[in-house]
């Protein structure tokens, strides 16, 4: 997700009683606040009173005292504070962002709930580690230097190696920067960019210093992509990596039904105000409850008749507690651990079925009598075997040009459902492009395609690369029918073909079927990401950082006027 888009989400999230352009005017007294004190100690000797706060405030927008200051060092090279404040804005930025995936709407009230963080509040003022007194603001300062020291180390590496930036990786930075132009001007209406970019980040802070920021790091990213996929194996490597562990790399397809205990609990005894509680009988009962019923469920040989037994169980009745999951392909080194052992024996055949409990050994720190704790039961598996297929098949890549189907109407569900004339206008105009493609000059080429799909195709996020997907398996994450036409045995290459999903409409151009198997795929990229990240971790001991002067850091800055 751009900067800016993660900026708008959590806008649209945060309640706020000012507009966001209070906000940042607001943002914007509290930075003169902070410097004017600080200047005005340093120049009050030589400024008449008359005219000190002008001149104040004069020096400290021009950004000069913050670009003249030297707020870490790493590895040698000086950062000033406007440099320094890219990498800080960003790591709050970046925990924000991991924040809303993981509690959405609620990420407001869950970070004052479990972190004791109020986005309204000051960093500075917010205790991060109570053991070390560390402010939250301290807290991203120093993950702003370690991600510095990640930059410039792997930067440095890479221009040793004469690597570059690609004409894409260039073209994405200057996308990224249009992107945020247009959110300075349509959120915060500001016309002038760098006033937008000090505003934001510190002043000082211009177009120039920030397109170097940002190429910086996509440098380093780049290198480091380079180098993982610059690592190559040889046949004895790879059987010697994987010796011990063969079934990792296959894929299982099974079904699955949890029944906790606690579906089985009754009403219990409740208090005045409210308050249920269990015996340990009534908790006993329901376990064994539990345990009847999964057994029971192994009368079901199929995904279907197990889901249609799972439905009809009591405990459904009024919402639903229990819920068969059918699982498809899931790689052996994902398979949940419970269920692992069980689901990659070599004797495991369809219709294969099996009760696994779920159960843990409580800790009672103050317990030291020798015995050895009881485990207590919170559950069972039902786990139904279908296959297993050791992705011993090449991988494809196709190139794909889509013409989405456009209006649609949303139903309940979320899901918008698009008329059949809605969808005859995205085939006409799929239909239209495959025959523009096959008059094109040069006649019915890759390449052609490629230059149609850069201009034409309504996903963006492949256009640059010519519609290109690598490395294809019939356990991608794809929808159905682009999937199947691709995994498809009689395909060859060169094919074309018009398919339907339910995003629109795909023209398909078949590239290529990959020497490399799917399991070889999987093995060298684990390989590759364990060596990568050992060599980093070498590289990364002998690059130094550390802090100096942070007057000029926004250390007051509140999450919520981000």
């Amino acid at each position: 997700m751009s900067a800016s888009n993660k900026k708008k989400l959590r806008k649209e999230q945060i309640t706020a009683k000012m507009t966001e352009r209070q906000t940042q005017e607001q943002k914007e007294a509290k930075q003169l606040k902070r410097y004017t004190a600080a200047f005005i100690s340093v120049i009050a000797i030589v400024l008449v009173a008359a005219i000190g706060i002008v001149a104040v405030r004069g020096v400290v927008q021009s950004g000069m005292l913050q670009k003249k200051s030297v707020a870490a060092v790493v590895g040698g090279k000086e950062l000033n504070a406007v440099e320094l404040s890219y990498y800080y804005f960003d790591a709050i930025d970046k925990a924000y962002s991991e924040w809303y995936n993981q509690y959405g709407s609620n990420t407001a009230t869950y970070l004052q709930i479990l972190e004791g963080l109020d986005v309204n509040k000051p960093l500075e003022d917010q205790i991060a580690d109570s053991k070390t007194n560390k402010t939250w603001a301290d807290h991203f300062v120093e993950t702003a230097l370690e991600n510095a020291k990640r930059t410039y180390l792997l930067c440095d590496l890479a221009k040793k190696a004469n690597f570059k930036l690609s004409e894409d990786d260039v073209k994405a930075i200057d996308s990224q920067i249009s992107m945020q132009q247009l959110y300075a001007v349509y959120y915060y209406g500001y016309s002038d960019f760098n006033k937008y970019l000090g505003s934001t980040y510190c002043y000082g802070a211009n177009e120039e210093s920030f397109r170097t920021y940002l190429e910086q790091n996509q440098l380093a990213e780049a290198y480091l992509a380079h180098y993982t996929e610059s690592l190559s194996y040889t046949d004895a490597q790879i059987t010697e990596y994987v010796k011990d562990k063969l079934t990792d790399y296959n894929s299982y397809t099974y079904s699955s039904v949890y029944l906790s205990y606690t579906y089985f609990l009754g009403e219990g005894t409740k208090d005045d105000k409210g308050n249920v509680t269990y015996t340990d009988a009534e908790r006993d009962a329901a376990r064994a409850k539990a345990k009847e019923v999964a057994t029971n469920l192994l009368s079901a040989k199929t995904f279907e008749d197990l889901e249609k037994a799972v439905k009809a169980l009591d405990i459904n009745k009024d919402k639903e507690n229990a819920k068969a999951t059918n699982n498809k392909n899931v790689i052996g080194s994902k398979l949940p651990g419970l269920m692992k052992d069980w689901i990659t024996s070599g004797d495991r055949v369809k219709g294969n079925n099996s009760v696994i409990v779920n159960e843990y050994t409580p800790t009672d720190d103050n317990k030291d009598d020798g015995k050895e704790p009881e485990k207590v039961i919170n559950g069972y598996y039902v786990v139904l075997f279908d296959s297993v297929n050791d992705n011993k098949v090449p991988t494809v890549d196709v190139h794909h040009l889509l013409k989405q189907f456009k209006g649609g109407t949303k139903g309940e569900d979320g899901k918008t459902t698009y008329t059949d004339a809605e969808k005859k206008t995205a085939k006409e105009a799929a239909e239209k492009l495959l025959k523009d493609w096959e008059a094109m000059e040069g006649g019915k080429t890759l390449e052609n395609f490629k230059k149609l799909v850069e201009k034409n195709t309504d996903d963006t996020a492949s256009a640059a690369t010519g519609g290109l997907y690598e490395n294809i398996s019939y356990d991608q994450n794809l929808v159905e029918p682009f999937l199947n036409w691709c995994i498809d045995e009689n395909r060859k290459v060169g094919d074309v073909e018009i398919v339907e999903t339910e995003y629109g409409y795909h023209i398909m151009y078949f590239a290529e079927r990959n020497e490399m198997s799917y399991r070889d795929l999987l093995i060298t990229n684990d390989m590759r990401t364990e060596d990568s990240k050992k060599w980093y971790d070498e590289q990364f001991k002998t690059i130094t950082g550390s802090l100096k002067d942070l007057e000029w850091i926004a250390t007051d800055a509140t999450i919520g006027s981000r």
